[in-house]
């Protein structure tokens, strides 16, 4: 015997041991009578009529007896509640009596309710009783001469009904109803009398109304599908099926519950894509009875609080996949009714004043949609109000964080407004346009908007939204020709700023990580800054006005941006020589010119002995920077390329001889005339292949990222390059990143690396699928559970996909490692149980193709149901038993193959009956009757 079942039978033990001592309160008086007068006489088996035992002529007496009887118990557990101090609030019912309050509840439940549904409509009581499916004692069974009364059934739905419909705060009988069994009854009830008594419909409605509010929405979920899986007269149907239609929108908690139910976030069930599509399906289907405008706000309404809610990372991804869906049915919808949210509190159009609460949902909001599957999607939340201006409100809101929350406002070590900047790095990735970033260098030392602007908490130490008044404007503020002291002050203060600004931006390119993005916003200053320095200095543009002392900062940021990038990014600046090369060729001929005019106008001002220095000075700084850069190429570049560069270099040479005076253009003259000198230009690199190598690259770096979201994308970047046959990229390492990432926890990453997997057996089978399978064989069980059933689904994708296709030895190989994982009896049986359907899978999908291997499956599936223990529905293995069963269903289903043989349907046929005639688990034991029925057709 099992420990469970010595367990079980310790507990059936002490129910039915009689109490030592028993109180004289009503209550405990009321329990006595029960048994004595009602429960024992009925437990007796003698010849006279079940109801007559304890004195009822029909059906509706003894429903009436049970009914009074739990009004009773219920008033009498409602006044010892009541009673109890607040100190010592215990059960009413005892632990003895709890049975034989589970007796009379079950009682009423049987003879009035199920005993007056009509054929066809409910849940079966069998399938409520799984473990005692078959040994249903004679006290449960309706007597077979009752003949179904809508009275009875409504006296019986009622009765339960004012129970809970009861309002007190402490109710514990109320409580075990609704939590059990007892309100489905009530509500099926009243499902029935609404149908069958047409003329009382809106009464049974208003009561259906009143039972579905008390109920919590995830338990509603499961009541009305488990209704309409079980229900064969589809009339009685109408309601439950537009309740189940609107659920999601008329509960404030509606699309979380869909969620949790369909998923089986609560059981802790495997997560797969296949629950991800079901939940999209039922969203996307609008009920008819609500109007376009209404569904979508209700929905969207709770989509964006649930997306709020990062610290749910099942929830979220779902809600992605599902937006997702609506995006490509109709991408208005999207726009409308959740974009147009964000964008109400990311750009603020109205300069309204927004709490931390809204700001916080906001920004969690933009992190979830981050993780969006879908990049068409994630561009048109960028581009909805322009991508400059989405980039530059992030910015913006994380330079504030940065600069003015020195507390945060929980206890981590991470800064909040690192959160912004990789908020802003992941949409710069995933849309790829980093030209965008290089716009907002003019607009980096903002710390706010015109009209509106931020704040801290000073309790919470969270940032919110305010209005302000008055001109924002900083260069406008200072006042410098009315007032030095404090102008200079502010100027002060200003370059505080401009420092502060400039190191964040430097910050944000070290989160970034892109070399190549780091060059060409170098590149992009650098030459704004030369030609915008030069023409100050060759117009003496000296007078301090608005618009050029706003011309002469960002001159100024443009400046100290560039020395601290060549500071710290040197070695990415010069790493591609033919940009950089370019690039000083271009703007040495803008200074030269730019030269020449200032020798011209400098012979006029030989008395200005004391401006000469600065002038120098200012002079040589973009000419310094581009001769350090052209000199550091020169050096660190490789001489094959810098042979492949040999216009260029020619160009440069030409340009440096207008500087005779200049010893250090004279050398690097020199320098360039040495390579010139050296051979012939050397073939150049195929294009595609260094970008290839540079997009690998990428992918491979984004893989390694810590945001989700990257990780994500790098797969999807990788498989790109797999799927157009890339000689850059490695198959080997793809699967195995594939493989990594099949481990990580956040299911974002791993349903993508499970769809990757499948992508990369479609676009690779020779390669790919025997990898997978070798994984998924796992003889030693090393592999971790998850990670076996994640693969198992990437299997499950892939099979269906194949269509035709799934046939020679990929197919063979397929299923028999499947066969030897069915075989393993020491596996896991959730994992045996997940190879069983992907036999089923394969002969549903093509069972032509694996024509040669169906005796050993049907052998297989036989053997699972003579071998596999018969247990009851509260053990696992039942679950292989089951998908054996499903398994024969499908071998006897499909279409296009052989039969089995004559003497193999007989063998079959026999082990089917025995196994249906011993089966413990009632699910089982209702596929196995299916077979027969398939059988004796045959």
């Amino acid at each position: 015997m099992s420990s469970a079942s010595e367990e079980q039978k310790k507990l059936e033990d002490v129910l039915q041991r009689h109490p030592d001592f028993v109180k004289d309160t009503p209550l405990d008086s009321f329990f006595e009578d029960l048994q004595r007068e009602f429960l024992s006489p009925l437990r007796q088996s003698d010849d006279r009529h079940f109801y007559k035992r304890i004195g009822c002529q029909d059906n509706n007496e003894f429903v009436t007896g049970c009914v009074e009887r739990l009004t009773r118990l219920h008033t009498l557990a409602m006044e010892r509640e009541q009673g109890e101090s607040a100190d010592r609030k215990l059960l009413p019912i005892s632990l003895h009596d709890m049975k034989f309050f589970d007796e009379l509840v079950n009682l009423l439940i049987v003879h009035g309710v199920y005993a007056n549904l009509p054929q066809g409509f409910g849940v079966p009581l069998e399938q409520r009783q799984l473990a005692q499916f078959k040994d249903v004692e004679e006290r449960f069974q309706v007597p077979r001469e009752h003949i179904r009364s809508a009275k009875t059934l409504e006296l019986a739905c009622r009765g339960l009904y004012t129970i809970l419909t009861q309002s007190r705060a402490a109710d514990t009988v109320r409580d075990i109803l609704l939590k059990g069994a007892g309100y489905i009854d009530a509500l099926m009830g009243f499902v029935a009398l609404r149908q069958d008594l047409p003329q009382r419909r809106e009464e049974f409605g208003t009561l259906l109304g009143k039972l579905e509010g008390i109920q919590d929405t995830y338990r509603l979920f499961s009541i009305y599908s488990l209704l309409l899986q079980s229900t064969s007269a589809r009339e009685y149907l109408e309601w439950p099926l537009q309740q189940l239609s609107t659920l999601p929108v008329r509960r404030d908690d509606g699309v979380e519950s869909l969620v949790d139910f369909v998923v089986g976030m609560r059981d802790e069930e495997q997560v797969s894509i296949e629950k991800f599509d079901r939940v999209s399906q039922i969203l996307l289907a609008k009920p008819r009875s609500l109007s376009n405008v209404e569904y979508f706000h209700r929905l969207f309404e709770q989509v964006y609080t649930c997306l709020a809610d990062v610290n749910r990372p099942i929830l979220v991804s779902c809600l992605n996949h599902v937006v997702v869906g609506f995006y490509f049915k109709n991408k208005r919808i999207v726009h409308d009714f959740l974009f147009q949210r964000v964008a109400h509190v990311l750009f603020n159009p109205d300069s309204e004043a927004f709490g931390e609460k809204q700001l916080n949902d906001c920004f969690n909001v933009l992190i979830s949609l981050s993780k969006s599957s879908s990049t068409e999607l994630i561009n048109a939340l960028v581009q909805k109000n322009g991508a400059q201006n989405f980039y530059f409100h992030l910015w913006v809101y994380g330079l504030y964080l940065r600069k003015n929350q020195t507390i945060q406002p929980m206890e981590s070590d991470t800064k909040y407004y690192t959160v912004v900047f990789s908020l802003l790095n992941t949409f710069l990735k995933l849309t790829g346009d980093f030209e965008a970033l290089g716009n907002l260098v003019p607009h980096i030392v903002n710390f706010d908007h015109e009209t509106w602007g931020y704040a801290i908490n000073l309790e919470t130490h969270l940032p919110y939204v305010v209005k302000k008044s008055g001109d924002g404007s900083a260069v406008a503020d200072l006042k410098l020709q009315n007032d030095g002291e404090t102008g200079l002050s502010k100027l002060q203060q200003l370059f505080l700023s401009m420092d502060f600004a400039v190191d964040s931006f430097l910050e944000l390119l070290n989160f970034l990580g892109e070399e190549e993005v780091r060059k060409n916003i170098f590149f992009q200053v650098l030459r704004r800054w030369v030609e915008t320095t030069s023409k100050a200095e060759a117009d003496h543009q000296m007078a301090i006005e608005e618009d050029n002392v706003s011309h002469n900062l960002l001159a100024l940021v443009d400046l100290k941006l560039l020395e601290k990038m060549h500071t710290q990014f040197k070695d990415d600046i010069i790493s591609r020589p033919h940009d950089i090369l370019r690039l000083v060729a271009d703007l040495l001929v803008f200074s030269h010119s730019q030269d020449d005019e200032h020798s011209a106008d400098d012979s006029d001002d030989e008395d200005s002995d004391d401006e000469e220095p600065a002038a120098e000075s200012s002079q040589a700084r973009p000419f310094s920077i581009l001769l350090d850069l052209l000199s550091a190429t020169l050096a660190s570049a490789p001489q094959a390329e810098l042979i492949r560069e040999q216009p260029t270099l020619q160009l440069l040479a030409e340009r440096l001889q207008a500087y005779p005076a200049d010893t250090s253009c004279q050398a690097l003259e020199l320098r360039i005339r040495d390579v010139l000198a050296r051979r012939t230009p050397v073939p150049a690199a195929d294009a595609a292949t260094a970008t290839d190598d540079r997009a690998f690259t990428r992918a491979l770096a984004n893989v390694n990222d810590a945001l989700p979201s990257l990780r994500a994308h790098g797969l999807y970047e990788l498989r790109r390059l797999v799927e157009r046959a890339s000689p850059s990229v490695d198959l080997t390492r793809v699967l195995d990143l594939h493989f990594l990432l099949l481990r990580d926890p956040e299911p974002f990453v791993y349903l993508n690396a499970i769809k990757g997997l499948s992508a990369l057996c479609l676009a690779a089978t020779a390669t790919a699928l025997p990898a997978v399978l070798t994984r998924y064989h796992d003889p030693q069980g090393r592999m971790h559970l998850d990670h076996a059933l994640r693969l198992a689904e990437a299997l499950a994708a892939f099979i269906p996909a194949q269509n035709e296709l799934l046939q020679g030895p990929h197919a063979a190989a397929l299923v028999e490692t499947c066969l030897s994982k069915v075989r393993a009896r020491a596996t896991d049986a959730r994992l045996r149980m997940s190879a069983l359907s992907l036999l089923g899978l394969c002969v549903r999908t093509n069972p032509l193709g694996v024509t040669a291997l169906l005796p050993d499956i049907l052998d297989c599936a036989i053997g699972v149901l003579q071998l596999e223990p018969v247990v009851g529905s509260d053990d696992r293995t039942p679950l292989v038993r089951r998908a054996a069963a499903h398994l024969i269903h499908d071998l006897l289903c499909a279409s296009g193959a052989d039969l089995p043989s004559p003497n193999d349907l007989r063998r079959l046929a026999d082990v089917v009956r025995h196994a249906t005639t011993n089966e413990k688990d009632y699910l089982t034991s209702e596929l196995l009757v299916d077979v027969q029925q398939l059988l004796e057709s045959h």
